[in-house]
């Protein structure tokens, strides 16, 4: 899931910048019109520039897009090179269910609880039979056969009986002592082990709630707001009132924005891939929600 959230994030921004090398064309060809009209060459320079700074971006993101797809084949124990189908960047989505049902959740599947319950379990029988032996005596009654042989002519029989006095030696006693506090340590371990799955479920719960509420408020309000600042500060430019650096700046904030956009989705791709790991078992997603939507629902 990591591995693939990484690839999702190289295609997203390949593909944002390959929509944004359309804007800067855009550009170049209002910087060269305005230019013919009398402007300055150093607009022209400057916008050539920025394309050039973009195929550079392009070239970044194609290069780790195949170092995505041959991590991912790695993963997958398929040949390095073997061809992978198109990255479907779909819509984010996010786990809505609270974080004390999570909890439950993962107590009920993670192994390491099990295990430390089952040690318990098994400290618990083993102090028992400890208890037995240290209070309780036991015996043992045998019977013997010996054949005749050349120094007893005659066959021969015996009978033994035994019995332990468990409250006269010390060894029993001792061994209840250590089976009593390796059921101590084991109770302990599973205390513990509640308090792991509460860290880890908490933390990649925190985290993922906290990459999808940045990610719903970029998407939602800092990109159009962004978008219309391109737009006013590329109307002022054609129309001869703007200079260019304005354009660059605008274009740069929306580039930004979206890198950000980009990055935020991947923190929350990466923050449920762990959440799924925290709780021990793959849980469901739901649509996010951008933030107008979400205030709109909540009201």
């Amino acid at each position: 899931e990591h591995a693939y959230a990484d690839l999702v994030e190289a295609t997203s921004r390949h593909s944002a910048h390959v929509n944004h090398r359309g804007v800067v064309e855009k550009i170049v060809n209002a910087v060269e019109a305005r230019q013919a009209a009398g402007g300055t060459l150093d607009d022209v320079v400057q916008a050539q520039l920025e394309l050039a700074r973009l195929d550079a971006d392009l070239a970044t993101e194609s290069a780790a897009i195949e170092r995505g797809k041959t991590h991912l084949n790695a993963l997958l124990a398929r040949p390095l090179d073997a061809p992978l189908g198109p990255v479907q960047i779909t819509e984010p989505m996010t786990v809505t269910i609270a974080p004390a049902a999570l909890v439950e959740m993962a107590e009920r599947v993670r192994p390491d609880l099990r295990a430390a319950d089952a040690r318990v379990a098994s400290e618990n029988a083993a102090l028992e039979a400890a208890r037995h032996e240290a209070t309780l005596p036991s015996f043992s009654v045998g019977a013997y056969y010996f054949a005749p042989t050349t120094l007893m002519p005659f066959n021969g029989y015996g009978l033994s009986a035994s019995m332990t006095l468990p409250w006269v030696w010390g060894g029993s006693g001792r061994r209840q002592e250590s089976e009593e506090a390796l059921t101590s340590a084991a109770r302990h371990d599973v205390h513990e082990a509640h308090l792991d799955i509460g860290v880890d479920v908490g933390t990649a719960a925190a985290s993922a709630r906290a990459a999808a509420e940045r990610l719903s408020v970029l998407r939602s309000l800092a990109l159009p707001a962004a978008k219309r600042a391109l737009d006013v500060s590329l109307s002022s430019y054609e129309s001869g009132a703007g200079g260019l650096l304005g354009v660059l700046r605008a274009r740069q904030a929306v580039v930004d924005t979206e890198m950000d956009i980009v990055m935020a989705r991947a923190l929350l791709d990466h923050a449920l891939a762990d959440l799924d790991w925290a709780v021990g078992m793959p849980l469901p997603r739901t649509a996010l929600l951008d933030d107008t939507e979400a205030r709109h629902e909540h009201h």
